[in-house]
């Protein structure tokens, strides 16, 4: 008689949707647990693992001369993870980046700086390969070098558009995605699972998922597929992924609100 009343779990926006989480473990905000909060049920399969370098050398001589860059531009969680990382096996602090400006790509990246007490000098609104370099030139930049850690897969766009606005780049490897060994294994787990969303949070999460399935993609023929952000759509659509849910925040949060909008109105909808 009370259930109108006391029910309060299965009225969340994604209750009972099950939903295929591609992300690797262990990331801040992790997606499985913001789609456990609105009622989703999880299938984790990650197809990405996080392979640290075997030689840090170029990045340690980097980060102990922070003050001959005029800006370090922050291009992931996991490369601010890293640096700080490096800066503790150094026995440096926050306080290398002294006058240098700091970057980030995004709000998640911004997130992740301030937990270390860096808060950056600009965040662009829109993730797109000019929004940082037209970002740095409206706050005054116009030659000089500028520090770009990233991972080993990542394209060279956003390094080519530095160099047009004046920048000596100096790119550094800090860490390689692969194909994560235990995926495989999972999948033979899952794979008779009905899934009615799959959702992806980076391009090489899309491309290793299309490896571990060899092509075959009917283990999610049916579902809604939501991506991230527009790179990472396109990589879906390269595929053979027809795209229904492109966040236009790129962060798993705007993620999590775009399936939600999605649902609730039946239809398409950037949030």
């Amino acid at each position: 008689d009370l259930r109108k009343k006391l029910r309060w779990f299965d009225i969340r926006p994604l209750f009972g949707k099950k939903i295929l989480v591609t992300e690797p473990y262990g990331q801040k905000e992790h997606l499985t647990d913001l789609l456990l909060k609105q009622g989703a049920e999880t299938i984790e399969l990650p197809t990405i693992k996080i392979v640290p370098n075997e030689d840090y050398t170029q990045l340690d001589h980097a980060v102990g001369n922070m003050q001959t860059y005029k800006w370090i531009i922050f291009t992931s969680v996991n490369v601010v993870d890293v640096i700080f990382q490096r800066l503790n096996t150094l026995g440096l602090d926050a306080r290398v980046f002294g006058a240098t400006k700091v970057s980030a790509i995004g709000s998640s990246t911004a997130d992740r700086l301030n937990s270390y007490g860096i808060f950056p000098d600009f965040v662009p609104n829109d993730f797109v390969s000019t929004a940082i370099p037209k970002g740095i030139s409206n706050l005054g930049f116009k030659k000089g070098n500028i520090l770009l850690p990233q991972a080993k897969i990542a394209p060279n766009t956003l390094e080519r558009e530095l160099t047009n606005i004046g920048a000596t780049v100096e790119r550094i490897t800090t860490y390689d995605t692969v194909v994560s060994e235990d995926a495989s294994t999972i999948f033979d787990e899952i794979k008779s699972k009905e899934i009615d969303i799959a959702t992806f949070t980076s391009s090489s999460a899309v491309q290793n998922l299309s490896k571990i399935l060899h092509g075959n993609l009917d283990f999610i023929a049916n579902a809604t597929i939501a991506c991230i952000g527009p790179k990472t759509a396109n990589a879906a659509r390269e595929i053979g992924l027809e795209v229904d849910i492109v966040s236009k925040t790129h962060t798993n949060v705007g993620l999590v609100k775009s399936l939600e909008s999605y649902f609730i109105n039946q239809g398409p909808r950037d949030v």
